[in-house]
């Protein structure tokens, strides 16, 4: 594996469906972690397209992260997101969930 920088004034912009992911931690098709200061953490994969083109308008796929042993015993790959690298400029950010949004997520 190897480890890359962007390019300055670049960004990896994805969106998380946290809803994907609090019914793959209900059912056990997707696997979570503590860490020392008792937070509790779920390793997402963020990956490009095999041709280089799009899929769904986007160039990026997220997915749950699995084990060694998951991706060995070809466990079922739970996709949670898209997104693409994006250049700075001047275009408008995406508006933040509203807290009654926030508040009706099924966990």
């Amino acid at each position: 594996m190897t480890k890359k920088n962007l390019n300055n004034g670049e960004r990896v912009s994805i969106s998380v469906n946290l809803s994907k992911i609090g019914r793959a931690l209900k059912d056990g098709s997707c696997t979570s972690y503590k860490s020392a200061n008792g937070d509790i953490y779920v390793s997402l994969d963020i990956f490009g397209s095999k041709d280089g083109q799009p899929k769904y308008d986007h160039y990026l796929s997220v997915s749950v992260a699995k084990t060694k042993d998951e991706r060995e015993a070809k466990k079922e790959t739970v996709y949670c997101g898209n997104g693409d690298v994006v250049v700075f400029d001047n275009s408008a950010e995406p508006q933040p969930a509203t807290k009654k949004e926030l508040n009706d997520l099924p966990f």
